[in-house]
């Protein structure tokens, strides 16, 4: 990479690092105009390697200036989730079971998170990521494409001081709101799914006793290790 184009790249990664979104935008499109996909590229890339959720907030400002069509050119399609018409499969690193729900309504007619074997596309492991712009950041609320329920940890801990995962109706409270960090691991694009009442990540449990499913979890401590506690976001 030239000098002027590492300038280019560190003024762009400067603006969205200070929360300067404006310029960062009107920077970005300046860019783009001018063939700068590469160099918008690279930006992506260093917030990876940092884990910087801000990629998120970057992508959802640039979107909703009227750009996205640069998100669409030069955007990985996992940080283009708050796209109306983006859907995903989120399928956890460790055993490669997908995000789905339980078919049972529990008395709080609630629906317990689950993880499911197979991974093939349909209709009850594919996601909508609802976005809300909360203070100064983005957070999303997922539904299920199927059903307008919402992913929220229950309010209780379990004996491993865990709060479970569920869908519901409701969506009203800081349970339903999550954040997505990005981290680079072997070479892969993962996600850390971050709960934002209990600062928890989204995990599922070791055992397959709920009818050969695993079950949902917040997990108790924030222990990023990327190979228990990561996802694939894959875009359909």
């Amino acid at each position: 990479m030239s000098v002027v184009s590492k300038q280019r790249e560190n003024k762009l990664y400067n603006f969205i690092v200070a929360r300067k979104f404006d310029e960062a935008v009107e920077n970005t499109i300046s860019l783009y105009g001018a063939g700068g996909c590469n160099i918008i590229e690279q930006v992506i890339e260093r917030l990876f390697d940092e884990g910087q959720s801000i990629v998120f907030d970057y992508s959802y400002k640039l979107s909703i200036a009227g750009a996205r069509y640069v998100a669409r050119s030069c955007f990985p399609a996992a940080i283009r989730i708050h796209e109306s018409l983006v859907f995903a499969k989120v399928i956890n690193k460790r055993d490669g079971y997908a995000l789905t729900y339980s078919r049972r309504v529990d008395s709080d007619g609630d629906r317990r998170i689950l993880g499911d074997r197979n991974t093939q596309n349909r209709m009850d492991i594919t996601w909508w990521f609802v976005p809300y712009w909360l203070g100064d950041r983005l957070y999303f609320q997922m539904r299920p494409l199927r059903m307008a329920m919402f992913l929220k940890l229950g309010n209780t801990r379990d004996e491993d001081d865990d709060h479970t995962g569920y869908i519901s109706d409701d969506h009203a409270t800081n349970r339903h709101f999550w954040t997505i960090q990005p981290v680079k691991h072997n070479g892969e694009l993962l996600f850390y799914i971050i709960n934002r009442e209990y600062d928890e990540l989204l995990k599922f449990g070791q055992s397959t006793k709920y009818d050969g499913y695993r079950i949902g979890y917040g997990h108790s401590t924030r222990d990023f290790n990327p190979n228990k506690f990561s996802w694939y976001i894959d875009v359909i």
